[in-house]
């Protein structure tokens, strides 16, 4: 009784709160929000093109009404989108735009998200040296035992995110380091945020492969697959296959890496990521190369130069010839 007692106070506090004034605001704010919302919803379903369109009449509603929080919103949402599918001219004149409007109206709040974006662009360039003093400013400070110094916000876990991955791009510096912060950080989150957790285990991966510990690598990156795909986090999928096809490579088992960058390419081809499917084409071109294949090598080295064109959208021919089931 008293559970059930305590159930009907809750839902006569439930039911008071929802009697309420009716929402106030004008209906072109509402709608910029809810396209900004809807945006938010394609880019996590890794909709890219489709959030793209939204963010943009999400932009184009704030102008109307001279919104700033809202355009910047808006340009830092299409940036990294931009930046998601690998167009980086688009990403950095989104940003190059934002950061104006901050340094003109100090809309504060916003530096630390465009500072990362700045830096991902950056680190995705290969400035790596830029990318890195960048996330410097985001950075937590880090104490005994490589453990955060107080809480980790969103921003500078996304930073410790990046600056792992700045260190595996860079020769000389710690990636085991910079691993072993990245899980201290998780700490608690570890249990509510799978796709951070499967994160780290690529990191993980990435130290095995290095190794040359296959069997570890192979342990990790399999429990980071199924954990993207538990959550159809397709980006993620994409990239766990075409890093397992690398430790594959480096086995010189041919037949199994490519099969492995052909389910990758399936993947970065439905979300429109031509980045990724450069990245996976090339990787395809150096198995076939390994093997001793040099005719579909060749085949493959056309796409590539086709794919490096920005306005490219041969998807349903760049399938049929490349994707055989």
């Amino acid at each position: 009784m008293r559970r059930a007692g305590a159930c009907i106070a809750l839902l006569a506090v439930w039911l008071a709160g929802c009697v309420s004034a009716p929402e106030s605001r004008p209906q072109a704010v509402l709608e910029g929000e809810r396209q900004l919302q809807l945006g938010v919803g394609a880019y996590q379903r890794d909709e890219y093109q489709n959030a793209a369109v939204l963010f943009s009449k999400a932009l184009a509603l704030h102008q109307s009404l001279d919104d700033r929080a809202g355009i910047l919103r808006s340009r830092l949402n299409l940036a990294e989108t931009a930046l998601a599918v690998g167009n980086y001219p688009a990403t950095a004149r989104q940003l190059a735009l934002a950061r104006q409007m901050l340094a003109e109206e100090g809309l504060n709040a916003f530096e630390g998200r465009i500072t990362l974006l700045e830096a991902g662009l950056a680190l995705k360039q290969r400035r790596l040296g830029e990318a890195e003093a960048l996330l410097e400013t985001l950075l937590p400070p880090f104490g005994q035992e490589e453990l955060p110094l107080g809480e980790v916000g969103e921003e500078a876990m996304g930073a410790v995110a990046a600056r792992v991955t700045l260190a595996f791009e860079r020769e000389g510096d710690d990636p085991a380091r910079w691993t072993l912060r990245y899980a201290n950080c998780l700490g608690s989150e570890r249990a509510q945020n799978a796709l951070r957790v499967a994160r780290l285990w690529r990191f993980q991966a990435e130290l095995a492969h290095r190794e040359g510990d296959w069997a570890q690598a192979d342990r990790l990156l399999e429990r980071a697959l199924a954990t993207y795909k538990q959550g159809a986090y397709r980006s993620g999928i994409a990239a766990t296959l075409e890093q397992w096809a690398s430790v594959r490579m480096s086995q010189e088992a041919w037949d199994e890496a490519e099969r492995l960058l052909v389910r990758a390419l399936a993947v970065r081809t439905w979300i429109l990521d031509r980045w990724g499917a450069e990245s996976v084409l090339g990787k395809l071109k150096a198995v076939n190369e390994g093997r001793g294949d040099p005719a579909r090598a060749e085949a493959l080295d056309r796409w590539l130069e086709v794919l490096k064109d920005r306005n490219f959208t041969q998807w349903d021919r760049l399938r049929q010839d490349l994707l055989p089931y």
